[in-house]
């Protein structure tokens, strides 16, 4: 019988903690993890080495981090990058990186498809297919940030 992994991807600093309590460890080591996932950008639980390898180990068998996979990334000449994600169902959704003089800018989508049904938009012909997860929008976000530290 396959064991059913939690994934950590969106869940909040309390629901971490609430994880590491259910798993009779100390609920400090939530915040440990939500700062190694949101902050130091770790997508490998493995590679957390401010938790104990004997919990690194534990939580590789009960949890995963899941980014939504890269299916296809297009760069503009003004430097915005335009990404498809395909996530774990096998949905399409699309994320836009805008690099700017004095910021940046993320376009990330909130849903599978949509239903406003404009005549100018392809996404609109697929209709509404569903609402993302929290952790598929911030899969988004920290997917683009990932490849934009890339050399």
């Amino acid at each position: 019988m396959e064991v059913q992994q939690r994934e950590l991807l969106g869940l909040t600093s309390s629901d971490l903690c609430q994880l590491l309590e259910s798993l009779g460890e100390k609920s400090f080591h939530g915040k440990q993890l939500y700062r190694s996932i949101y902050r130091l950008r770790q997508f490998h639980i493995g590679e957390m080495t401010d938790l104990s390898r004997a919990l690194r180990e534990r939580l590789q068998q009960c949890s995963r981090l899941t980014l939504p996979r890269t299916a296809l990334s297009q760069l503009s000449i003004d430097g915005t990058r335009k990404y498809l994600f395909e996530l774990k169902d096998g949905e399409k959704i699309e994320s836009v990186f805008i690099p700017e003089e004095h910021r940046d800018t993320l376009c990330i989508s909130t849903q599978v498809g949509c239903p406003m049904d404009c005549t100018f938009c392809l996404t609109a012909l697929i209709g509404l297919a569903r609402n993302l997860t929290a952790g598929e929008i911030a899969g988004q976000v920290l997917a683009i940030l990932k490849d934009q530290q890339q050399p």
